[in-house]
């Protein structure tokens, strides 16, 4: 059995180890909160950024209606039907005069010289066949041309609205986009872009013309004064 001394002494062990342990505990306690501190200070919140807009969308045929961008290349399209047109029906009234020729003269002409006259109208049919069929060929060659000509012109100004917006990385075709948020379609910009530099490029060939007139009515002015000074 212990004596009281003994028992005294394992009492003072017990107590200061159990304020030893509570110091530790508290220490650590200190340092995870400190930790805890230390780490609040350092990771921050992340920064809310308004999302880069990287394709903005327009309509071209909106554009065409509203601009005229292909006013220039249609009328030159709609000229060359004009002239092809004119060249068919001129070879259409060539066969139809040699036609009535030909009806006129049968009864004077001998079998032979009457056939001779016939293969040569159906040869001039077949010639007028094949010019109106490579004259089609050719339209619509040039039909395609003027849409090229006229995507063309509006890709350009495309290209230079996209230079005008930082981030934005690609121009897409409004109609062939299946769904989209409405902020990001640029057609009226693009349009307002097109008609000022329309706008523009009329004003300039007018000075240019009135500069042309201008100098074409001097010399008549000159002479009109040499003529009343005599």
């Amino acid at each position: 059995m212990l004596s009281i001394k003994q028992q005294l002494f394992l009492c003072l062990v017990f107590v200061s180890a159990t304020r030893a342990a509570q110091s530790n505990i508290s220490s650590v306690a200190d340092k995870g909160q400190n930790i805890s501190a230390s780490a609040e200070k350092t990771v921050k919140a992340p920064e809310v950024k308004a999302p880069n807009i990287l394709i903005i969308l327009v309509d071209i045929q909106d554009i065409i209606n509203k601009t005229q961008v292909d006013k220039e290349f249609v009328e030159d399209l709609i000229n060359k039907q004009q002239e092809f047109q004119k060249e068919l029906k001129a070879k259409g009234e060539e066969i139809q005069k040699k036609e009535q020729n030909l009806k006129a003269k049968a009864s004077a002409l001998s079998a032979d010289a009457l056939k001779k006259l016939y293969e040569e109208l159906d040869d001039i049919r077949v010639q007028a066949n094949r010019l109106a069929e490579r004259r089609q060929k050719e339209l619509q060659q040039e039909e395609m041309n003027t849409r090229f000509k006229v995507f063309k012109t509006i890709q350009d100004y495309a290209q230079e609205l996209l230079k005008n917006k930082p981030g934005v990385k690609v121009i897409l075709e409004k109609n062939s986009v299946l769904a989209f948020d409405h902020s990001i379609d640029m057609t009226d910009e693009l349009t307002k872009v097109i008609k000022d530099d329309l706008a523009k490029k009329e004003a300039a060939k007018k000075k240019v013309a009135a500069a042309k007139k201008e100098t074409e009515s001097a010399p008549k002015t000159s002479k009109l004064a040499a003529s009343a000074a005599a």
